[in-house]
């Protein structure tokens, strides 16, 4: 099935209009031959049921945009927070948008254009560089097992403070991506494989690269390419060769959280070095981007960052620019509160 082209899937005969299928149809095909992630299918599917249920097994041709925003209302109206009925949205946008894509007799997505809910964005919260310093003294000072995994996770830390870089974009580095003599890692898009290796798709499915300007950043990993020759450097050894002896095998959970142990470890290094809050490790990405803001503009950050949104990047400007702002208010009232004033 795969050899052929999905636009041969609703069959068609020679002078014969294709009949437009209906949702379940539609469904029934997305869920056996997108060729996208699993978990991604598999949530599709469950949200593109609920659209089913709202608007009737009705054909593709029936579907208007109408319906399409009062599923986005009924969504509201049952309590979904506005980031959960625009993910719902999205989703079975993306459904539409594959058939429109690969049926014949779907010409349309009648989701596309409808205006999603606008999201109250707060602040986002990342580490401050003296509490980065203390995070890398506390990899330091820890009792490690095994010194390689010293090694790693300063690697780890350094990797996604430089570049700020997804915990799972990290773990799925291969030797591959990382190129020592030019400076430069590549964060690659590799859908799943059966067989060949346990990756996932990385978020927003596109490639980009960053420098890695740091010599201390390449310094450690020119360590670990003489200490962890595996291919998946950030993985412990024998944990690497089981996940690749096993890649046919493996359950989603297991293929997307490689690292067994990974926040339990994590937990330990915030409390040695007296962090405060939840310190999730998407903070080190985000302390990148909030630095790298200041010298970038908004596109050259999303690019560099591979958010699919500008105004992701434009957040992290605006957070720049009131810590700015808040900085410029306190020097300004420390010179007029002086003696001499």
């Amino acid at each position: 099935m795969h050899s052929l082209t999905l636009k041969n899937v609703i069959g068609r005969f020679r002078g014969e209009t294709p009949v437009t299928p209906r949702l379940t149809k539609v469904l029934h095909l997305y869920q056996n031959l997108a060729v996208v992630d699993p978990a991604t299918v598999k949530r599709n599917v469950r949200v593109f049921r609920l659209f089913i249920r709202s608007a009737g097994n009705v054909r593709c041709s029936d579907v208007t945009r109408l319906m399409a925003t009062e599923f986005q209302a009924e969504l509201k109206a049952a309590g979904k927070a506005k980031a959960t009925v625009k993910s719902y949205c999205a989703a079975v946008s993306s459904v539409f948008g594959w058939a429109v894509e690969n049926i014949d007799g779907v010409t349309s997505n009648p989701f596309e254009g409808v205006k999603a809910p606008k999201l109250n964005k707060s602040e986002p919260k990342y580490f401050t560089r003296e509490e980065m310093d203390r995070l890398y003294r506390a990899v330091e000072a820890m009792d490690w097992h095994n010194p390689i995994q010293r090694l790693q996770w300063l690697a780890l830390l350094r990797v996604g403070d430089t570049c700020g870089f997804r915990i799972g974009e990290i773990l799925n580095l291969r030797w591959d991506d990382i190129d020592l003599d030019g400076r430069r890692i590549m964060v690659r898009y590799r859908p799943h494989m059966p067989g060949e290796c346990w990756e996932w798709g990385t978020k927003g499915h596109r490639d980009r690269a960053m420098p890695i300007n740091n010599d201390d950043l390449v310094a450690l990993l020119y360590r670990m390419k003489e200490v962890c020759p595996w291919r998946y450097p950030f993985l412990k050894a024998r944990r690497c060769l089981y996940l690749q002896a096993h890649s046919g095998e493996l359950t989603d959970w297991v293929r997307k959280r490689p690292y067994t142990n990974l926040y339990v470890i994590w937990k330990r290094i915030r409390t040695l070095a007296q962090v405060k809050g939840n310190g999730a490790f998407h903070q080190v990405r985000r302390t990148a981007a909030t630095e790298f803001g200041e010298h970038l503009t908004a596109s050259q950050l999303q690019r560099a960052f591979g958010w699919q949104e500008l105004s992701t990047a434009q957040h992290y400007l605006a957070t720049r620019d009131s810590y700015q702002m808040e900085a410029v208010a306190k020097a300004q009232a420390a010179r007029t509160s002086g003696p001499d004033r």
